[in-house]
């Protein structure tokens, strides 16, 4: 049978408590970053298992203890109201001794995709450095890019922080179009992010660029919001929307690739 559960895995430092440059493992010096609590409440809410993995090389380099880790842990745990479901970390370091769990390797996704039985298609996972999204494409888990980076940023989608992330992953379900808005750059590169799609010209920049996307992507796009939607739910909220001047759903489905017609009807 295949897996129907889904997560979001997370990344601590720079994600879930502020980046401080350096290791963090004395609760005290542990804080948790504006707006986690909340967000993690509404992935909860939206039948999300919240999962953190993080890379603990200190343990190996012996600057601190697994139990110092797990201090900082239940301080989290606290503060966003025990529903982090696991904390996986990877004590290991190259200097040291190597390891599948250290990210950018995927063990720790891997155990607890065992573990919890989740359907990876359904998976996020967040982090503010590119071994996260490596681990998570390990085992085809999307990534989203957050927090401060240094130098020109390539990977998409990247966001601000965790509650921006949060609204991408909720508006996959609730509105695809909104989340390729979001994934995908304006015209001077920089990125809409976290934008609505509130005005006209927004809303026929990100029909023109779907116009350039690859077929392949844009048969991709049409199953995912046939599937969430259903035809005469689409051709509404694309109506609303003002991006075609078709007068009722036989019409309409003439913009969609040929291939779809036969199940359509």
């Amino acid at each position: 049978m295949k897996p129907t559960n889904k997560a979001v895995f997370l990344d601590r430092d720079g994600v879930l408590n502020e980046e401080i440059g350096t290791y963090v493992w004395e609760p005290e010096k542990f804080i948790i970053c504006p707006g986690v609590p909340e967000s993690l409440t509404r992935l909860k809410a939206a039948g999300y298992r919240l999962i953190v993995v993080t890379n603990q090389a200190g343990i190996a380099k012996k600057l601190y203890t697994a139990a110092e880790v797990q201090a900082c842990h239940a301080k989290l745990q606290a503060a966003c109201g025990g529903i982090i479901d696991a904390l996986y970390f990877a004590d290991a370091h190259p200097s040291v001794s190597e390891s599948i769990l250290r990210k950018p390797d995927s063990g720790m996704l891997e155990k607890a995709i065992a573990r919890f039985d989740l359907d990876v298609a359904q998976c996020w996972i967040v982090g503010d450095r590119l071994r996260d999204m490596e681990a998570g494409a390990k085992v085809d888990v999307r990534g989203i890019l957050v927090g401060h980076q240094t130098g020109p940023v390539e990977f998409a989608p990247y966001v601000q922080n965790l509650q921006a992330a949060t609204d991408v992953i909720l508006a996959e379900a609730e509105a695809p179009l909104l989340l390729a808005w979001r994934m995908y750059p304006e015209p001077n590169g920089t990125g809409y992010h976290a934008e609505d799609l509130d005005t006209e010209e927004k809303v026929q920049h990100l029909f023109d660029y779907c116009q350039v996307l690859e077929a392949s992507i844009l048969d991709e796009g049409w199953q995912f919001l046939l599937q969430h939607y259903g035809i005469e739910r689409l051709y509404q909220i694309n109506k609303k929307s003002g991006w075609h001047d078709a007068d009722d759903v036989k019409e309409y489905q003439s913009f969609l690739p040929n291939h779809l017609f036969s199940e359509l009807e």
